[in-house]
């Protein structure tokens, strides 16, 4: 095989989500782009200039070089596919590759001499050469680094960190055939301009990804061990974070919910793989373990406020149920699943989101059960799960709009200032840190 099949790619890119939908807009400066999405309403959505994912480079993409598109007749014209689907685990924790075998089934069909796969969606070790590729050829009845070139570049996409954007971000790429890689190099360097790192194999680079993810749930989760360690003796965490971190090599994560569909998924990507190998991670596991729990704790410090105080038919207001700040992103969200066990108990609970009423039509706050800030009933208990930055504009006034005397705030994220702190309780608002 030689370049010249592939000099001017004709690029689809599969799945616009978080991922697929900034790789389209980017990639449209410089190419020829088959925007692919298997939901026709996503699909509408784009093609009348709405996207819900609030993707900054939505803004910025060259229109005259997209199709959109939810027909998978037209990735016929394709010759160089880029997979962006979602990889999350099941009920029991285990990878769920039914969306990825589904993209790879569909790529089959249209795959041609020449043509060139990578895959950025998060998977295991050895998912692209060994789950992935034969579906390929099967499909195909072509043949990898005969007749196509397959690759892995695993996305560093984070919803709502223009900082860290897609094109500002290093890139790994890999390809089990050299001349593979140089025709992912030669369509990615254009991208990609703080670089590109070339990996040995694949599974390689797939490792990366999950070890990437993973080293941070092990890392918040110590954090928030400690956290109700020194809560115990009534320590400021964050007051020894900001000691600890004037040493030099010091890494400084933050207690707190962990959600989304990368640092609470991926760990159980590597879980898993190290069971097909025989092992365990005994650190990872118990890293899951305490992090899940999170929640739990924050649910035990509210029942035993209401245990104490004796209070009937509390209310409770949650501030925050996106998985992270500044993003519209929902999946997996923590705080989410903290009020559904509360409303379990049969707690009136609150739920405002000033990111999503921001962004969002009113129909779409109605259906997440969302109350804009100046309609939240006085409650017993605010907690602040997500740290946007509406919400650490507020002043003493809008707190006690909120919350009756003798309430608690529970600020998980910590977005509330020490003197602020003491004027809340001078009001017998107690505040902690979640």
């Amino acid at each position: 095989m030689t370049m010249d099949s592939v000099v001017k790619p004709t690029i689809a890119v599969i799945g616009l989500g978080y991922v697929g939908l900034p790789v389209v807009c980017e990639f449209s400066k410089y190419f020829t782009i088959i925007a692919f999405d298997c939901e026709p309403k996503r699909v509408a959505q784009l093609k009348s200039n709405i996207d819900i994912t609030e993707t900054a480079s939505y803004k910025r993409r060259n229109e005259i070089n997209i199709k959109w598109t939810s027909d998978a007749f037209d990735l016929e014209n394709a010759n160089f596919f880029i997979v962006c689907v979602p990889t999350p685990v099941d009920n029991d924790n285990l990878p769920d590759l039914s969306c990825l075998l589904a993209a790879t089934a569909t790529i089959a069909r249209y795959l041609k001499y020449g043509s060139t796969v990578v895959y950025e969606s998060t998977v295991y070790p050895g998912t692209t050469e060994n789950i992935c590729q034969p579906k390929l050829e099967e499909y195909s009845n072509l043949k990898a680094n005969v007749d196509f070139f397959i690759g892995f570049s695993p996305e560093r996409l984070c919803p709502g960190d223009e900082i860290h954007s897609l094109v500002n971000t290093d890139k790994i790429i890999a390809c089990s055939s050299s001349l593979g890689l140089e025709n992912i190099h030669s369509i990615y360097h254009k991208i990609y301009i703080n670089g590109l790192h070339l990996s040995s194999s694949i599974k390689s680079a797939e490792a990366a990804k999950v070890l990437e993810n993973t080293q941070r749930d092990v890392n918040i989760a110590l954090m928030n061990e400690v956290h109700e360690l020194f809560q115990k003796d009534e320590i400021d965490t964050y007051e020894v974070l900001r000691l600890a971190s004037s040493k030099w090599n010091f890494c400084n994560f933050v207690p707190g919910l962990v959600g989304g569909h990368c640092i609470s998924v991926d760990p159980y990507y590597l879980i898993n793989y190290a069971s097909k190998m025989g092992l365990t991670l005994p650190l990872v596991t118990i890293s899951r373990k305490v992090n899940e729990e999170k929640k739990n704790k924050i649910l035990n410090i509210v029942f035993e406020f209401f245990k104490s105080k004796r209070i009937s038919n509390p209310t409770i207001t949650i501030l925050g149920i996106t998985y992270k700040e500044n993003c519209t992103d929902l999946r997996n969200s923590k705080s989410l699943l903290l009020s559904e066990d509360l409303a379990r108990k049969g707690y009136i609970v609150q739920l405002n989101d000033v990111k999503l009423i921001e962004t969002f039509a009113t129909d779409t706050i109605v259906e997440n059960g969302l109350v804009t800030f100046e309609k939240l009933s006085k409650s017993d208990v605010l907690i602040i799960c997500v740290a946007h930055d509406g919400y650490k504009r507020l002043k003493l006034a809008d707190y006690k709009q909120i919350v009756k005397d003798n309430s608690l705030i529970i600020d998980v994220k910590n977005i509330i200032s020490a003197d602020m702190r003491s004027e809340l309780l001078d009001s017998k608002i107690n505040v902690i840190k979640g």
